[in-house]
Order: structure tokens, then sequence, then C-alpha cells
């Protein structure tokens, strides 16, 4: 009997250990930065947008969902030395009351959004698009060319 309840626990631990290899393979699905904090800031009112970073050789692409966001004089974008920042103002509050979640009391009024850039880049030729609620900004890239001579 000891010896059984000895492979009972065994068994156990294997079942757990299988059970988190395949929570583990599941997450690695999501952005770690989503599954670490909330997408809204109760305490600015605020909610950040979903963000999609491409890079290619000589630019980066950020697009950016912006719904409820009229114009582009609502839009704010700062470029940073490392960063882009984004910030949004939305034409009316959203309200998550019918989903019965805790902000339901908390009326958001403006997306924001600030991201680290994979690359360095030239900000005086940046530039930004706004339509149908999408924020595309193109960041080209510095490069740094050089000739090299054949000896």
């Amino acid at each position: 009997m000891e010896r059984r309840r000895h492979l009972s626990w065994e068994r156990l631990e294997e079942i757990f250990e299988e059970m988190q290899r395949r929570a583990d393979r599941i997450f690695e699905v999501f952005e770690p930065s989503l599954l670490s904090k909330p997408l809204w800031d109760a305490e600015r009112c605020c909610l950040e947008p979903l963000v999609d970073v491409r890079e290619s050789a000589d630019a980066i692409v950020v697009t950016v969902d912006l719904p409820f966001v009229d114009t582009k004089e609502d839009i704010d974008i700062t470029l940073l030395q490392d960063s882009l920042e984004i910030r949004a103002k939305t034409r009316r509050a959203i309200r998550f009351e019918r989903w019965g979640t805790v902000q339901r009391e908390i009326d958001f009024n403006e997306f924001r959004k600030t991201l680290r850039l994979p690359a360095e880049v030239k900000p005086e030729e940046a530039n930004a698009t706004f339509k149908r609620g999408v924020l595309k900004v193109l960041l080209p890239k510095k490069t740094r060319k050089m000739r090299i001579e054949i000896g």
C-alpha cells in the first residue's frame, strides 16, 4: 500500500507538470506586456489602444487603432529619443457598464500609449496619416552607410 501511494503522487506530479507545460505554450502566444498590466488607467481615465509595430530594413511603421477619435486635431504624437508617445481624445466618453467590469463607474475619454522603438529613427522625416479611426506613423530608420574601398 505504501508503494502504491508513492506511485500515485509521482503520477499526479507528472500530470501537473504536463498541465503547466501546456499552459506555458498557450500563454507564449500572448505578448508578455498584455498579461502584466491592464489596458486602462483608471486614475487618468484613459485606455491603451491596440498597436501594431512593423519593422523593415529602412523604416518602422506603427499602426494604432483609435475608435471614437474623429479628427487628426484630436491626436498628439510625440517622438522621443527611443520611444513614441500617442495621445488621442475621444468624441465621447467610453464606459464599460454593460460588461459588469470593476471600472464601470469610470468614463474613459482618451487613448494613451507609449512604446519603445526597436531602432533609432530620423524624427525630421517622420510622418503620420489618420483615416477611419486608424493612425499610421511612418518612421524612417537612421542608417549609417559607409563606402568601402576595395584594396
